[in-house]
């Protein structure tokens, strides 16, 4: 058995894993991101954030004393446990040539940790999809793999290597706009049906920019009458269209790796552009991941 970290920058999610099966025994999630962990640091960062590890871990309901620990994510950042270089593209998506570091269970730590590092292009960095992209079905031709978040990131693999990725900041683009922009009076979140205002908004992404479409947001309200409930997936289906829409005659299969709900938008934003593809849980590829970048190094 071994502990799975995928510490991200906003929250910490800690699984008990069986390695041989690649299935999760039990979990626990914690708001104690890296950014906020980074903020609090104390003495040396290190001890620091392995004591905050220590907390989630004793959240476990099973002992899991001595147990080695698998660690990926923005733990390997310059705002991490411990900041390690990237590695470079292209990479092998069997983890083989992904960069990791060992750190010894010393002192009140008794966890061996296999930290794993990221991956930078020319103008591209990222933390967190590499592991899951190992923990994906292997590929035998092209096929371009979409990584939906607060950057969303689309990595293209060619057999067994991953040759380039974009990041899309499309997450972010949305927070801000819906939070912090004129926008905001103009969109509220609930539970209302997504799926048709969604869908416009989707269409209207190919309209132009986002610079322009995003102003249809206010006039929807101010001229249609459309509900904030309504616009707020507007407004979502504008920007994950503006980032979807690049990949119209891209001519190769596509992989959307995402868990609930954003699952359900990108599919539902790919039909509405034309576009097909298949599904992984992101959860289950961060698992088999780590599960595989662990029995290669162990």
């Amino acid at each position: 058995m071994i502990l799975c970290a995928d510490w991200g920058t906003s929250s910490l999610r800690l699984r008990l894993v069986d390695p041989d099966t690649e299935t999760v025994v039990s979990e626990v999630s914690s708001e104690r991101g890296i950014a906020g962990t980074y903020a609090g640091v104390k003495g040396s960062r290190l001890l620091y954030f392995q004591e905050v590890l220590l907390d989630v871990i004793h959240s476990l309901d099973t002992p899991v004393q001595g147990l080695p620990l698998v660690l990926s994510g923005m733990a390997s950042s310059n705002i991490g446990m411990l900041e390690l270089p990237y590695a470079p593209l292209p990479f092998l998506t069997d983890g083989s040539t992904l960069l990791a570091q060992v750190i010894e269970a010393e002192g009140a730590f008794p966890h061996r940790t296999l930290l794993v590092s990221g991956v930078s292009g020319p103008r591209e960095v990222l933390r967190g999809e590499e592991t899951q992209l190992v923990g994906c079905p292997p590929v035998a031709g092209a096929r371009l793999f979409v990584f939906p978040g607060t950057h969303s990131k689309h990595i293209y693999v060619e057999g067994p290597q991953a040759l380039w990725f974009a990041t899309y900041m499309t997450g972010e683009f949305f927070s801000l706009l819906s939070r912090n922009s004129l926008l905001a009076g103009s969109v509220a979140p609930g539970s209302v049906d997504w799926l048709s205002p969604f869908s416009s908004g989707v269409a209207d992404s190919l309209q132009g920019s986002l610079l322009r479409t995003a102003f249809w947001v206010r006039t929807n309200r101010l001229l249609s009458g459309m509900s904030p409930e309504d616009n707020y997936h507007y407004l979502s289906g504008l920007v994950i269209g503006s980032e979807l829409k690049e990949l119209r005659g891209l001519g190769m299969p596509l992989t959307i790796v995402a868990g609930k709900p954003q699952l359900g938008y990108y599919l539902a934003a790919l039909e509405i552009l034309g576009l097909s593809g298949d599904a992984q849980d992101a959860a289950l590829a961060t698992v088999r991941g780590q599960s595989r970048i662990y029995r290669r190094y162990a």
